[in-house]
């Protein structure tokens, strides 16, 4: 029988993504639980486990609600009293906040950058063509709003960059998508877009599908080898052509959005690059 929402005073939730779990947030759930389920206060508190918070250079890390209260560096030591302060005290453990509403900053010394991405290097391809090049990420977080880009699916968005479908459909500067094994589709074949499967993007075109991995793999795994863990996006030296080509950890090729429409590399350079400003004229 689930709780009663409404006697529900306090809300934890626990991120329980992979750089959490690798530094310990197990033990901190647990005693967490442990407590509030032995001290009677378990029916009028909630705890939740999350998948990645976005803070993994804090992690482990908790979220409380109400106050929008962000924990780091939570451990067994320091959970009990974490809980006792919002529980039995009514406020926040101040000491080992990482952020709370009304501050302007957070208390974190080794903030992420702002993005990971490096400047535009020209690159030479295997046919000897150059290509002004950069790095991306991969994951899924970044690559199947990608692949709905690309389809010209955005709901009701209003961002400058969005497409008009049909037109893109219908455009030859749309490109294409060239799968492992050396198929070529066209844009204007292109159905659908599914995420549904917990580690494959499908592309579903009107004669085929094809299906890339980015959902989380164990690097041991065979299956390691289909993930996508680099992503390059170039753009010729003459600034006409653009493309975007996937390869597994050890540098093989696993497919490549080639494409012309000014459009969406302006979209690869706002959105999945962060705002990226080229040193060399854009188009």
């Amino acid at each position: 029988m689930g709780k009663k929402l409404e006697d529900i005073q306090t809300t934890f939730y626990f991120c329980d993504g992979e750089s959490c779990r690798k530094n310990g947030s197990e033990s901190a759930i647990r005693e967490a639980r442990a407590y509030l389920r032995n001290t009677g206060q378990w029916d009028d508190n909630h705890s939740i486990k999350t998948r990645c918070n976005g803070r993994c250079e804090n992690g482990p890390t908790w979220i409380v609600q109400p106050g929008n209260h962000w924990y780091k560096d939570v451990n067994a030591s320091n959970a009990i009293e974490i809980v006792k302060a919002h529980v039995e005290q009514n406020q926040p453990l101040e000491s080992e906040l990482l952020y709370k509403d009304g501050w302007n900053a957070t208390t974190c010394e080794k903030n992420k950058p702002e993005s990971f991405i490096k400047p535009f290097e020209l690159f030479e391809e295997t046919d000897g063509s150059n290509w002004w090049r950069t790095r991306g990420l991969s994951s899924d977080q970044r690559l199947y709003p990608l692949f709905k880009k690309w389809l010209g699916d955005l709901g009701d968005s209003t961002s400058d960059y969005k497409l008009d479908t049909q037109k893109d459909k219908e455009s030859a500067n749309a490109g294409s998508f060239t799968s492992q094994s050396g198929k070529t589709h066209h844009h204007s074949q292109l159905i659908k877009v599914e995420y549904t499967d917990p580690q494959f993007i499908e592309l579903q075109f009107k004669t085929d599908t094809e299906r890339v991995m980015v959902g989380a793999c164990e690097k041991n795994s065979p299956e390691n080898l289909l993930k996508i863990r680099k992503t390059y996006y170039a753009i010729s030296e003459d600034l006409s052509e653009m493309q975007i080509t996937f390869e597994n950890y050890l540098g093989e090729f696993l497919g490549k959005l080639c494409f012309s429409n000014e459009d969406f590399w302006k979209y690869c350079l706002e959105i999945q690059l962060d705002g990226m400003k080229m040193e060399v004229p854009v188009v």
